[in-house]
């Protein structure tokens, strides 16, 4: 997958999230982590990890405004083909989301 599909692909999850009321466009941990994986720095399965460990320690401060931060490591995920990121890309924003 080029970067210019990476950044069209982030491009069309910024959007769709937006329609169905999910800003992620101007959460700048999602951007971070959107061009680690678009300059290939991350893999899919990591970027979504690393958000996840965001979302979570956003709900942990939220319930408790002053937490100690996690510092849990995150288990390693196999690569994944391209098909296999556009799908997981659909599914880190069905997953990560809907709650």
């Amino acid at each position: 997958m080029s970067i210019e599909s990476r950044r069209a692909t982030v491009q069309r999850l910024i959007v769709s999230e937006g329609i169905a009321g999910r800003s992620i466009g101007s959460d700048m941990d999602f951007l971070s982590l959107a061009e680690q994986w678009v300059s290939r720095e991350i893999d899919m399965p990591e970027m979504r990890r690393l958000y996840q460990a965001v979302r979570e320690e956003r709900r942990k401060q939220k319930l408790n405004p002053n937490p100690t931060p996690s510092t849990e490591l995150f288990a390693e995920e196999p690569q994944t083909s391209s098909d296999e990121q556009s799908a997981e890309i659909a599914r880190f924003a069905q997953s990560d989301f809907n709650e």
